[in-house]
């Protein structure tokens, strides 16, 4: 059984995926995800007839996104994977945002009046993440053809459907496999020297 999981922005999102998705939890918790991350993933197991020794592979976001939140699920990817010796697999959260949206720009908010930025084409990075200014964003996005991923109150547009839990197992090509779990990092974004002005 594979374990997805992402915990960087207001959702606590787990997936269970063996031969097709076992389990799909998609729910706003953004200040009690490190609360209830172990005891969802212990009830699910329960409830498929699971233990921790059958998972084989996880994935999770490394962010951008929340501080705190991007480190509770690599914290508990670390552990697991550690100590049963199976691999972790990264993508960055835009990148799971974008999975299967065509022309793409993925957005969280940030603060301050600026967003962790993301722009897909197919799947595909059109440039490197990176933090933009709300003006600087709304403007980029008036003169693309770019549908929204994520906040896109943020720059008064209407995003498309969350997906990235249905869409993250048809995608192993991007994902990037940990060498070496212990060195594993969150992705924190700095401002951008062409966008985020």
């Amino acid at each position: 059984m594979e374990l997805f999981l992402d915990t960087t922005g207001n959702y606590l999102n787990i997936v269970m995926y063996d031969n097709g998705i076992v389990e799909n939890i998609h729910e706003e918790c953004a200040r009690s995800q490190s609360e209830n991350i172990l005891p969802y993933i212990d009830e699910l197991c329960k409830k498929h007839g699971y233990t921790a020794n059958d998972i084989t592979k996880v994935i999770i976001t490394k962010g951008p996104g929340s501080y705190t939140g991007v480190r509770i699920a690599m914290t508990l990817a670390k552990v697991l994977c550690s100590t049963k010796n199976i691999p972790l697999y990264t993508i960055s959260t835009l990148h799971a945002m974008a999975l299967s949206h065509g022309k793409v720009c993925s957005i969280i908010d940030a603060r301050s009046q600026r967003a962790f930025v993301g722009f897909y084409n197919n799947n595909e990075p059109e440039c490197g993440d990176c933090i933009m200014t709300l003006d600087a964003l709304k403007e980029k996005l008036s003169t693309n053809e770019y549908v929204v991923s994520g906040n896109g109150a943020l720059v008064d547009k209407e995003a498309v459907e969350d997906v990235m839990n249905k869409e993250i197992f048809n995608h192993p090509e991007c994902l990037e496999l940990v060498e070496n779990v212990h060195t594993l990092v969150p992705v924190y974004l700095k401002e951008d020297e062409a966008y985020g002005r």
